[in-house]
């Protein structure tokens, strides 16, 4: 093989943990041959109404974006701008949900979006799931947090 030429290994698991119910969700697309791949995961918000449910709709909405958009293996739009349309496409997607539901008002969902292409590494991250990368025996945190939990750490150690 040579030496520039990307090789995947994509894997995922859920761990429900303490919660009576998963909040999460995820999709792990690395076709065989495929110039790309594509992951996106979702996590509710816990103790918010309907967040099981807005993990599905986030996940499912930015997937459907990327896939679309990668069906003839390039992005059309650049990948970066992909990206942000299928962050906000969802986000869309929650709001008429909850204009729908109103009992699920308060739902939402955090989203960490990726494409892989070649050795590269592009993506989208809104709310508390890290996003990691492992390279040469080390983990390395890409993303930062988006919730207020920072804030408050911050404001109790002071």
């Amino acid at each position: 093989m040579p030496q520039n030429e990307a090789t995947y290994e994509a894997t995922s698991a859920l761990i429900r943990g303490a919660r009576d119910h998963q909040e999460d969700a995820v999709i792990v697309d690395f076709p065989v041959g495929a110039p790309m791949g594509l992951v996106v995961l979702a996590d509710g918000m816990g103790r918010h109404a309907a967040g099981d449910v807005a993990s599905k709709i986030v996940m499912t909405e930015v997937f459907c974006e990327l896939k679309f958009q990668t069906m003839d293996t390039t992005l059309m739009g650049g990948v970066r701008e992909t990206l942000l349309a299928a962050a906000q496409g969802a986000n869309e997607c929650i709001a008429a949900h909850i204009a729908e539901n109103p009992d699920a008002e308060g739902m939402g969902a955090t989203l960490i979006g990726l494409v892989m292409e070649g050795n590269r590494l592009n993506w989208v991250s809104i709310g508390d799931s890290p996003l990691y990368l492992f390279r040469d025996g080390a983990l390395t945190q890409l993303n930062e947090d988006h919730s207020m939990a920072p804030q408050i750490d911050q404001m109790i150690a002071c």
